[in-house]
């Protein structure tokens, strides 16, 4: 089995980053995974089904200023593990993990915190997160988003065409992180 849970995230004006950590971020979130994957899929080819789990986030679904490359590296995850899915089918199950917010670290438990009562009612547990995400991979699952307030965001988030959905997103991102 593998659990891809690697990623790096970086927030803020795009033309304000180094180049070097956008680098990182793409190399992290998009080939480190894939190329995981590659190596194991090679290697079971005559053995029992691969188990992968692939984390993305809730980023993946949409165009999000601020965190441009993360929230697209995240779509790349998305669209490459549910494709690979197929590909591999009878070789390897692929699920995928989309959460919101999670707070693994004292910077995004302050990130979640600078979001106010969304970033609150949107953010999980890690532990109940990786329940749910066990028990949706072993149904072979194709895609977990933890959380009901969560799928029902992205629902309704299915009704706005995407640019104007971008230009919502940089207004209340933009905002509450003081880049506006």
């Amino acid at each position: 089995a593998l659990v891809n849970v690697a990623g790096v995230e970086l927030e803020g004006p795009f033309a304000d980053k180094q180049w070097n950590g956008l680098l990182a971020l793409m190399r992290v979130n998009m080939e480190a995974g894939i190329r995981l994957m590659h190596a194991l899929a090679g290697m079971r080819a005559d053995r029992e089904e691969l188990r992968v789990i692939n984390t993305a986030s809730l980023a993946a679904f949409f165009p999000m200023p601020y965190k441009a490359l993360y929230a697209a590296s995240k779509a790349f995850i998305m669209s490459a593990s549910l494709a690979l899915r197929e590909e591999l089918r009878g070789r390897a199950t692929i699920t995928v993990l989309c959460p919101a917010g999670m707070p693994t670290t004292p910077a995004r438990v302050e990130a979640i915190d600078a979001q106010g009562a969304i970033g609150r009612i949107t953010t999980m547990n890690t532990s109940e997160v990786a329940r749910v995400t066990y028990d949706a991979a072993m149904r072979g699952k194709p895609v977990v988003i933890p959380g009901i307030i969560n799928r029902v965001i992205l629902a309704v988030s299915r009704a706005i065409p995407k640019p104007i959905l971008a230009t919502l997103i940089a207004r209340r991102w933009g905002s509450v992180r003081g880049y506006a």
